[in-house]
């Protein structure tokens, strides 16, 4: 019998395994998926840029509209005749002939008019602060404390506030930053009632100043439109004689309201690294704080426990002028260069008269500001910082304008020694506040 051959034991041998022909609908199906993929995600790409794009443009708008803007005045300018001395001595004596004959003339005026005629004068001044009650406010700031024994208790100041300013998101509110002893928790009183959150924004060491602000969203809907900023007055047009209106915690006591008239124009008052004009009222006062308001019922002036000289029974308050720009920075949270001095002008007559220098003297330094970091000394006398001459406060005020914290300058003084004065420099980095 014949052997069967192996093929034939094995009959898959003989099998060819052929490649399977491709399925065209498949393909076709995936293809046409894939594409709609693309096609979506690429939409979905698009409407994200779009969005992003959007947002970061209402982002950019936002924080646009939200910086605070308040214009300053122009203040006066000094000119040639009242910089010379022999000018500027006559001048003062004629400016206080002028404020003696202001403030006689408005003695007469008070002592002429009936009791009837100045009951009305102080209700029609009493009217024109009840028709700005909407731009005034009180803060009331709760601190949460922890007792010796161990027991909370809460320690409540209140002061008073001005609104001066507002954007699309927020309103900014004007205080004495002395009266606020807590920014834990800040509330304010509205006119109606009505208490909202505030956040403190910034304050300023050197005057007192501080700016809170209040989210409009936090504020009713239906009195929203009634808050409204007050207006501005311009402190640079002020005189003597000329009736104000204080309101604010005057001597101790909440809302209150009191009337008078201005006694005294700049009086210059030198903080660090600025000087503001005082201005002098006949209002009594026992400690306390305020605004002073003219009779168009514009904020004419801030007082704040740095603005009343020590031992002093009325009310003196900086020019609201003085510091628009001040409440402007606060208000956006801006860096204030800062080098820690007070100064005074050696002009050229101080300087014929004084056998000094001119230049700009420095009176004092504050501890452990830029300056005194530095090595800069009370009776040094600056005459130019980065490469810039100085010889009066005005040009060290634009100066600092443009100076940017952080930065390292050169500053050039005179000092005394023995065989006169003699120059140095100082490496000086610009503090911040």
């Amino acid at each position: 019998m014949k052997k069967n051959s192996r093929k034939d034991e094995y009959p898959f041998i003989n099998e060819v395994i052929k490649q399977k022909s491709p399925d065209k609908k498949r393909i076709a199906k995936w293809m046409a998926m894939a594409m709609l993929f693309v096609i979506v995600a690429a939409a979905v790409a698009a409407i994200v840029f779009v969005k992003v794009v959007s947002v970061a443009g209402g982002y950019l708008d936002t924080e646009a509209e939200s910086k605070v803007a308040i214009p300053e005045d122009q203040a006066p300018v000094e000119t040639e005749d009242t910089a010379d001395g022999e000018a500027t001595e006559t001048t003062d004596e004629t400016q206080q002939d002028e404020e003696s004959e202001t403030a006689s003339d408005d003695k007469e005026n008070l002592q002429g008019i009936t009791g009837d005629e100045y009951e009305e004068l102080c209700r029609q001044m009493a009217d024109i602060v009840e028709a700005h009650r909407n731009s005034m406010v009180r803060i009331i700031c709760v601190d949460s404390e922890v007792g010796y024994f161990n027991e909370n208790y809460e320690d409540t100041q209140e002061a008073s506030g001005i609104i001066i300013a507002d954007n699309s998101l927020e309103i900014f509110i004007l205080a004495d930053a002395n009266a606020l002893t807590s920014t834990d928790n800040i509330q304010v009183l509205l006119e109606n009632g009505t208490y909202v959150e505030a956040t403190l924004v910034k304050s300023d060491k050197e005057t007192g100043l501080v700016v809170l602000e209040v989210a409009k969203k936090k504020i009713p809907a239906s009195i929203r439109e009634d808050i409204v900023p007050m207006d501005l007055g311009n402190s640079y047009k002020l005189q003597v004689g000329q009736p104000v209106i204080a309101v604010g915690e005057l001597s101790g006591y909440k809302e209150s309201v009191s009337f008078g008239n201005i006694t005294s124009l700049n009086n210059i008052y030198p903080y660090y690294d600025v000087q503001y004009s005082l201005f002098s009222t006949d209002v009594a006062m026992s400690g306390g704080s305020g605004f002073l308001m003219n009779l168009q019922g514009e904020l004419i002036g801030v007082i704040t426990e740095k603005t009343i000289p020590s031992g002093s029974s009325v009310y003196t308050g900086i020019g609201i002028s003085e510091v628009k720009s001040l409440i402007e920075r606060l208000s956006n949270k801006e860096k204030e260069p800062y080098l820690g001095i007070k100064i005074e002008e050696i002009t050229e007559e101080v300087a014929r008269k004084t056998n000094l220098p001119e230049g700009l003297l420095v009176t004092a330094t504050q501890n452990d500001a830029s300056a005194m970091l530095a090595g800069i000394l009370p009776m040094d006398i600056i005459t130019e910082i980065d490469g810039t001459a100085l010889s009066s406060y005005a040009a060290y005020r634009n100066w600092l304008k443009t100076a940017t914290p952080g930065e390292t300058v050169e500053v050039k003084a005179l000092r005394s020694g023995k065989e006169g004065y003699e120059e140095t420099s100082f490496e000086v980095t610009i503090g911040e506040r």
